[in-house]
């Protein structure tokens, strides 16, 4: 890069997804080490729809506040799932270091429904949605022609983009790094178990620190989940509706029964992601948990992790 860049000595790493993978409070645990600076916001849009305007326009727009920290960093969950973005990456960083988080896909699948409903995003059922994002699949739609790459970046975010129900494919996590280790040696990437987080966030913070080499302290660091925060948000607005001496009147106010509803959705956004698949179908759970075994098996293979426990339906 030319002009006010991070120099030649930086080295940048990508933590690309998946979706509704723990990217949120990973990005916030790395971007407390006095070695990283992450980029601001989270997750950039340049190597998903701006790579257009270069290397510079990235530089410039989101990592303006670089004190000359020796690792910069970002989180954009899209960049493990878009099949033309790992080329760019790889054109433009060529030797960068690669985080993929994963989770449990069946898990990860209802959690990525719940949040757009919770947003307003989704109106269908689970069902429903699972349903026609696998007719998407099976139709061979999947971002990688130039027709369906104009058509995502058109629509990006304004609720219009045929494809961005993604429910199930965000799932095929060996094809997604396969993608990567065509262009990436395999020592540029390190894969990160959601599971491994949730249970001892210190030492996952530790493994990331010691692949991208730093300082392995983790003294003063929050490992608070963000996620988790915005839900005790919505959690204490579902408290406050269901308390308040209101009149059966204003109850019944449109204004008031959408707040309500948000606020309820966020309750069932918390208890998903503390128990578990508490209120998925018994019968859709087992369709998932078969759809998926060839892809986790695919995992295991590369990581060399036993994943048969994926296999199972929660109780």
């Amino acid at each position: 890069m030319k002009g006010k860049t991070s120099g030649t000595n930086t080295l940048h790493f990508f933590i690309l997804g998946a979706a509704k993978c723990g990217t949120t409070s990973m990005h916030y645990y790395l971007d407390q080490h006095p070695a990283i600076h992450m980029s601001n916001p989270k997750e950039p849009l340049f190597f998903e729809s701006e790579y257009e305007r270069g290397l510079q326009y990235y530089w410039e727009r989101y990592f303006s506040g670089w004190t000359g920290q020796p690792l910069v960093g970002e989180a954009r969950h899209r960049n493990l799932y878009l099949p033309y973005v790992p080329g760019r990456i790889a054109k433009s960083f060529p030797n960068a270091k690669l985080l993929v988080m994963v989770r449990n896909p069946v898990t990860r699948a209802y959690s990525h429904y719940l949040h757009r409903k919770s947003h307003g995003i989704e109106t269908l059922s689970f069902e429903k949605g699972i349903e026609l994002d696998l007719e998407r699949i099976a139709s061979g739609k999947s971002f990688d022609t130039d027709e369906e790459i104009e058509h995502y970046k058109r629509h990006l975010g304004d609720g219009q983009n045929t494809y961005s129900r993604t429910y199930i494919d965000s799932g095929y996590y060996a094809e997604q790094i396969e993608r990567y280790l065509t262009l990436f040696g395999r020592d540029q990437l390190h894969i990160i178990f959601l599971e491994d987080v949730t249970r001892d966030p210190a030492k996952a913070y530790q493994d990331i620190l010691r692949y991208l080499g730093a300082d392995l302290s983790v003294a003063g660091i929050d490992f608070d989940a963000k996620n988790k925060r915005t839900s005790r948000l919505k959690e204490s607005l579902h408290s406050l509706t269901m308390r308040l001496p209101l009149s059966e009147k204003l109850r019944q106010n449109e204004v008031y029964k959408k707040i309500a509803q948000l606020a309820q959705d966020g309750i069932q956004y918390v208890e998903y992601e503390l128990y578990g698949n508490k209120h998925m179908n018994k019968k859709t759970e087992a369709f998932l948990i078969e759809h998926y075994k060839e892809h986790n098996r695919r995992l295991e293979e590369l990581t060399k992790r036993n994943l048969s426990h994926w296999d199972k339906l929660h109780d």
